[in-house]
């Protein structure tokens, strides 16, 4: 989209100095015509005056036509230059267009990690009066630093080219004929970016290899040893970078390189699961006294390895060694994090919601969205819903689209069904499935609507429900059965007998992990209710030969029994009543 102020302002002095000139001509008509009538008679005078009446309406009438007009054109105008725009650039992306050199400009200030990308962007349009058109395609990124941009200062180009820089995006410039600029701001490929980055690393390597096979004496080749173990470290070709350590240590035992060096040993062996050896290499990087970030860094390497190594309670250690040793040191906040998600991963929920919400205190900038939601996670586990609740809720209030957000809404659905609230739960969960459809509770939370309609007495509005989900289920799929199933259990409370029968025995004889036994069960139960002994007889033999629990054996035999009564087999009846399968005896 363009804009060009100058001659839009043209356009409109234009048309202002013709009605102004029309008017002025109207008013010379009406006084010469007022100055020519005849003295002899009103009548006469009266007719004069309308005539000039008439020529200046007509007048008015055509300046007001022109007007619309003009407009009318500006428009069109406006439109194809937009479309010309769009064609020209990519269709994915941000458009912005703005007049050369705006006079003035204003000062306004970004706040950190507050105002989202496109919010920022909209703002400077406002502010620096140009248009501003977003394509679907550019995502939903935050500032991480804050920011002043003064637009009497700084050109246009150049607080693009810091914006995007800043949400990693790219962005393209284009004058226009009339001077005005176009931008474009648009995602990068980011697997281009890999490849690029890949390439120059490997150049990188080749370079310092050649170099330390020509001067392998020189003490430049200590650095040369360094950067290409860095490099390779980076590239995560952690085996290779470990070998690189290792030569350069044997060689560099007491200079400024076997600090790093022995750090990044500790985390490629921490990477490569050999936590001894990671241990060894950490432990005598901090013998070296490190300062606090750079020893803070190691204790966190260490703990990472312990955990991976299968030492929970040794990692569980040295976080806290990290906390208490080194509590403002660069990452503490990130050890604290994993310690509590650590203690969460080992059910220790309680001292998990004491880290948790020993972070928010301490650190209430460091991922509020994250710690709020685990607070409320620890909470669930400790089975206090009402506080995970409201934890909840107040996450909510802030709308958002992402894993949180979709985990949040299921999970609030949950406290609210487990306290007690079912029509706040129905809600809750009906909420979060047509919000988030496509999250793996989507499925379970469309069951226990299901099952509340169910429990509430709303049949009908069950029915309808479970047919609706079973729409959007792939057939043949776990989601489906379910589904099935509690259609199945409502028909059946329902006396559509006839439907039940057939959707338990679909349940019953599908593929995978499914209540098989039940299934039979309750398919009999509907054929005996239709009169159809035959094919109950059938159905709770099958729920037999389900690998049945206990109680589900119990129930098959007992109606198999029911069954045989009905049959009149009062011998074979008597055996399931006792517990006993009538055809095992037959044997």
């Amino acid at each position: 989209m363009k804009m060009n102020s100058t001659g839009n302002k043209n356009s409109c002095i234009g048309i202002a100095r013709r009605l102004a000139a029309a008017r002025a001509a109207a008013c010379v008509v009406l006084v010469l015509a007022l100055t020519t009538l005849p003295a002899a008679g009103e009548q006469q005078s009266g007719a004069g005056i309308g005539q000039a009446t008439e020529a200046v309406q007509r007048q008015r009438s055509v300046i007001s036509v022109e007007l619309a007009k003009a407009k009318e054109e500006a428009r069109l105008k406006r439109q194809k230059e937009l479309a010309k725009a769009q064609e020209e650039l990519s269709p994915a992306g941000l458009l912005i267009a703005t007049p050369p050199g705006p006079e003035g400009g204003e000062l306004f200030t970004v706040q950190a990690k507050e105002v989202a990308f496109r919010d920022v962007v909209v703002c400077l349009a406002r502010k620096g009066r140009f248009d501003l058109v977003i394509d679907s395609t550019v995502g939903d990124g935050f500032l991480e630093e804050p920011m002043n941009i003064d637009l009497r200062l700084l050109a246009l180009e150049d607080i693009i080219d810091v914006l995007t820089g800043m949400v990693g995006l790219s962005y393209r410039t284009g004058p226009e004929a009339d001077g005005s600029l176009r931008v474009l701001i648009f995602k990068d490929d980011p697997a281009g970016r890999d490849d690029a980055l890949h390439s120059r690393r490997r150049s990188a390597i080749d370079v310092y290899t050649r170099l330390l096979l020509k001067y392998p004496d020189d003490d430049l080749s200590i650095a040369a040893y360094f950067n290409v173990a860095e490099i390779r470290f980076d590239e995560g070709e952690y085996a290779l970078a470990s070998q690189d350590y290792k030569v350069l240590l044997d060689r560099d035992d007491g200079w400024k390189f076997a600090g790093p060096s022995l750090l990044k040993l500790g985390r490629c062996y921490s990477k490569l699961g050999d936590y001894p050896a990671a241990s060894r290499a950490l432990y005598a990087f901090l013998d070296r006294g490190p300062d606090a970030d750079k020893a803070a860094e190691a204790l966190l390497a260490l703990a990472r390895a312990a955990d991976k190594a299968g030492s929970p309670n040794e990692a569980i250690r040295v976080y806290r060694r990290l906390l208490i040793e080194y509590p403002s040191a660069r990452g503490s906040e990130q050890a604290l994090h994993e310690l509590a998600d650590l203690l969460f991963k080992e059910e220790d929920y309680t001292s998990a919601l004491r880290q948790y919400e020993l972070l928010r205190k301490s650190r209430p900038k460091y991922k509020p969205r994250t710690i709020r939601h685990q607070v409320a996670r620890a909470r669930m586990q400790l089975e206090q819903w009402s506080p995970a609740a409201s934890e909840l809720t107040k996450l909510l209030s802030v709308s958002k689209r992402d894993a949180i957000a979709s985990q949040s809404y299921y999970d609030l659905a949950f406290c609210l069904d487990k306290s007690g609230g079912r029509l706040e739960a129905l809600e809750a969960y009906t909420g979060a499935a047509e919000r988030f459809p496509a999250d793996p509770a989507a499925t379970k939370a469309r069951v226990r609507v299901v099952q509340l309609y169910r429990e509430l007495g709303l049949l009908e509005k069950a029915t309808a429900y479970a047919k609706g989900a079973l729409k959007m289920a792939p057939p043949g799929t776990p989601p489906e059965r379910a589904l099935k199933y509690q259609l199945a259990i409502t028909l059946l409370q329902m006396e559509q007998n006839d439907m039940a029968m057939v959707l338990f025995e679909e349940v019953a004889q599908a593929p995978g992990e499914a209540p098989r036994a039940d299934a039979f069960i309750r398919a009999a139960e509907a054929a005996r209710k239709l009169a159809k002994l035959g094919r109950a007889e059938a159905l709770y033999r099958g729920a037999l030969a389900a690998d049945p629990n206990s109680t589900e054996r119990h129930r098959a035999l007992l109606g198999l029994g029911d069954t045989y009564a009905a049959l009149g087999d009062y011998e074979k009846a008597a055996l399931a009543y006792q517990g006993k399968d009538p055809s095992e005896k037959k044997q």
